[in-house]
């Protein structure tokens, strides 16, 4: 007898990052934000510990369970929690290729994929990390650069952000992707244009 397939309860979220799926949209969610795009994290202030967490109860609890802190308010104190350094600022779209794909607001970026995945039936196979990094180049500060290095070794305007033209090497994309999101100066932009990067 075939097996019937609840399809309310298929887990149609899949995390971008890792082997994740969730049923829920909001689970999704914070499993993204907290596993793979935390703002902070907490280092345990016990002598010779030096753990860390990023999720502030995560802290807590380890504090309270291996350092016997009974009520433990160390996970607000400025030594303890730091802001993850340089931040992510900036997110692209793996589903689709768009002026749209790119975004400096989390909630926004995840509204969107969500919807590739709940509306679209999009899966973990379809997530492309060049089309990712083809929308961050759009950043407004790091589109000029691009546009001009690429005119300046003969590509023709309109061909700057073609996914026939650019797919990076599966074992590139991911740290290029990294740069991309975070705070990008002269002496890491130039990875971008790395032409060992490319494949045509």
């Amino acid at each position: 007898m075939p097996r019937i397939v609840d399809r309310k309860r298929e887990k149609k979220f899949q995390c971008t990052y890792c082997q994740t799926d969730c049923l829920k949209f909001g689970d999704w969610k914070r499993h993204e934000s907290e596993r793979h795009n935390p703002k902070y994290f907490w280092t345990c202030p016990s002598v010779g510990c030096n753990a860390r967490f990023a999720i502030d109860w995560r802290f807590a609890q380890h504090h309270k369970t291996k350092h016997n802190c009974v009520e433990c308010k160390c996970a607000y104190q400025p030594s303890v929690r730091r802001r993850v350094e340089p931040a992510v600022e900036f997110w692209g779209c793996g589903f689709c290729l768009a002026e749209e794909s790119l975004f400096d607001n989390w909630d926004a970026r995840c509204g969107h994929v969500g919807r590739h995945f709940e509306h679209e039936g999009k899966t973990r196979q379809d997530w492309n990390n060049s089309l990712a990094v083809l929308n961050l180049l759009r950043r407004p500060d790091v589109r000029p650069f691009w546009i001009g290095k690429l005119h300046s070794v003969g590509y023709l305007e309109g061909m700057e952000f073609s996914p026939q033209l650019f797919r990076w090497a599966e074992r590139h994309v991911d740290p290029l992707r990294q740069t991309l999101e975070r705070t990008i100066d002269g002496n890491n932009i130039s990875i971008v244009s790395s032409r060992k990067r490319w494949l045509q």
